[in-house]
């Protein structure tokens, strides 16, 4: 993933306040609306500026730009840096985040007192084909600049992206519900339609006071999608078929049947790796007897055109000599 360099702006820095009081984290999913989101909230100047500094690209160039290693201090430099001066931090997080840096209870204490807004897309296979379009020309956000701008559509990677998607968003419900940690949901649709009372709800659900004159539904942000992403979702729509792996699970058991999959495609993975570990061993192993043995067939052809020398070796291998040694 391509670096968002405008995060890493000291236009964006609140130094000088205290450790936050409250965190407000954008429970996200991969286009999913976070950014207009955090945009919208960070204009109040009363949520920080929620951006994506989990992110495992981003924050190792945060590593690298505060000189730290490891997720407590690092974040603790950027805690010191996006606060506002009412206490609040606000963070992105995407599913995948949380897995990268230690689980939800590692979160919880790295994150104080916070109030998570789960945000998700109702139409799911256009946020699918919207995430695969971005992994493709590696454009997240607009303004930035594309590694591939002729994207081809893959059927199985937007299935891929859907599947991914419905796993996410079960996987913040179900750990945000088991962690006992608050939350509220927000849909793309609402944030885009009417950002003042996503904003309010936001607010007096995390019980953070909001100037209403800084409440607008003007975006900050520029729609990406297309007729390009028009037409993958029709055609993924005309060809798909009914999957077999989720009719098969019963009783709508659709994330056991994911999980298993996923598990499956890790174990094959980690299988490939091991064998490639072994490999690259074996090969170690053998190098010095390799050298060895060209070592002994080079004295063995130097004797074999040696006039006398050639007869002290084995009659089979005197049958491979030459026919005329050298005199």
């Amino acid at each position: 993933m391509a670096l968002y360099t405008d995060q890493f702006s000291s236009n964006h820095d609140t130094p000088g306040n205290a450790p936050p009081t409250k965190t407000l984290v954008i429970a996200s999913t991969g286009r999913s609306g976070s950014h207009m989101l955090g945009h919208a909230l960070h204009r109040t100047g009363a949520f920080g500026y929620p951006l994506e500094y989990a992110n495992p690209t981003n924050f190792t160039e945060w590593e690298r730009r505060f000189d730290t290693s490891g997720v407590e201090d690092t974040l603790h430099e950027i805690q010191n840096r996006r606060t506002a001066p009412n206490g609040v931090f606000g963070i992105k997080l995407h599913y995948s985040h949380v897995r990268h840096h230690g689980g939800i209870r590692r979160i919880e204490r790295l994150l104080p007192n916070a109030h998570y807004v789960i945000l998700t897309r109702k139409d799911l296979v256009r946020q699918a084909v919207s995430l695969a379009v971005a992994r493709q020309t590696g454009v997240w956000i607009s303004g930035m600049e594309a590694r591939n701008s002729n994207p081809t559509y893959d059927f199985d990677q937007i299935n891929h992206c859907l599947r991914e998607l419905v796993l996410d968003n079960a996987s913040w419900r179900y750990t945000l519900e088991a962690a006992a940690l608050p939350y509220i949901e927000v849909s793309f649709d609402e944030v885009k339609n009417d950002l003042v009372d996503v904003v309010g709800r936001i607010a007096k659900f995390a019980g953070i006071d909001v100037d209403a004159s800084s409440l607008t539904n003007e975006h900050a942000t520029k729609k990406q999608g297309n007729e390009l992403n028009d037409s993958w979702v029709n055609r993924f729509l005309d060809e798909y078929e009914e999957d077999q792996l989720i009719t098969r699970s019963g009783n709508g058991d659709v994330m056991r049947a994911l999980e298993t999959e996923l598990e499956a495609k890790q174990g094959k993975l980690a299988a490939v790796k091991q064998q490639l570990a072994e490999a690259k061993r074996l090969n170690a192993e053998l190098k010095p007897a390799r050298k060895q043995l060209d070592k002994i067939e080079r004295s063995v052809e130097k004797a074999l055109r040696h006039p006398i020398r050639r007869w002290f070796l084995p009659k089979s291998l005197r049958q491979t000599g030459p026919a005329n040694p050298t005199k």
